[in-house]
């Protein structure tokens, strides 16, 4: 069996995991990820959404770059 198998119904989509290459954290972390995914599109953001989270990032870094590229680590 492969290791992610996909079908494709009228009205699901069905996901076969093989449990030897998977553990239930890695698949409950994956089945948050499509709540939050499901979430945001429910929401139905508009562009601006997108401008806002690259300033977020952009501050973030700017106050906290010094963490990761620190040459005394």
């Amino acid at each position: 069996m492969k290791a992610i198998r996909f079908e494709k119904t009228d009205k699901k989509f069905l996901i076969s995991l093989d449990k030897s290459y998977f553990d239930k954290e890695t698949l409950l972390n994956l089945l948050e990820r499509f709540r939050i995914e499901y979430l945001a599109k429910k929401a139905d953001f508009d562009d601006s959404i997108i401008e806002l989270g690259e300033q977020i990032k952009d501050k973030w870094w700017e106050n906290n770059k010094n963490n990761y590229l620190s040459r005394d680590k």
